[in-house]
């Protein structure tokens, strides 16, 4: 361990939780808005010719919307975080932005898998918090957790996928 704060075993300085936030507000915005977009196209799609028997029935059914909402609010930000961890140095938009990139625990660049495992630890972890208030505070906690887990600042899903959020050299 080294002497200095935000350093381990003189690997690259741990991301302050700070960039963090910011980062994950910027890339929250821009996979919210794509799976908005697909949410209300797929819907407008899907109703355009049974607009008067969907008026009759008052709407599509309420189940059968939260399964395409769940389906496109886990998918969409898999295939936004996947690819550009694997491809982008570790960095999606916000984390490039910000100054961070993910790493492997080892610090070496993630693979292909090793993005894909870290795309799919957030959602799945959150799965398990099955009702809403519940799946607020795992997020909450998954968010404070780096303020916690010194030197290296990792988040709950940071730890499922044996990574790091450091900042770039």
């Amino acid at each position: 361990m080294s002497s200095q704060p935000g350093r381990f075993d003189d690997a690259p300085i741990a991301a302050d939780w700070w960039r963090r936030l910011v980062a994950w507000l910027v890339d929250g915005v821009v996979a919210g808005l794509a799976c908005t977009v697909i949410f209300y196209g797929l819907l407008a799609a899907a109703t355009l010719g049974n607009v008067r028997d969907l008026l009759v029935a008052g709407g599509p059914p309420e189940p059968f919307l939260q399964i395409v909402r769940v389906g496109i609010f886990t998918v969409v930000p898999f295939f936004y975080f996947w690819p550009l961890h694997a491809s982008m140095n570790g960095q999606t938009l916000g984390k490039k932005l910000t100054g961070i990139r993910v790493v492997k625990a080892d610090l070496s660049p993630l693979s292909g898998t090793d993005a894909a495992v870290r795309a799919l630890a957030y959602p799945v972890l959150s799965w398990f918090a099955a009702s809403v208030y519940i799946g607020i505070v795992y997020y909450l906690i998954d968010a404070l957790w780096p303020l916690f887990d010194r030197p290296r600042g990792r988040a709950l899903h940071d730890m499922m996928a044996k990574t790091l959020v450091v900042r770039c050299q």
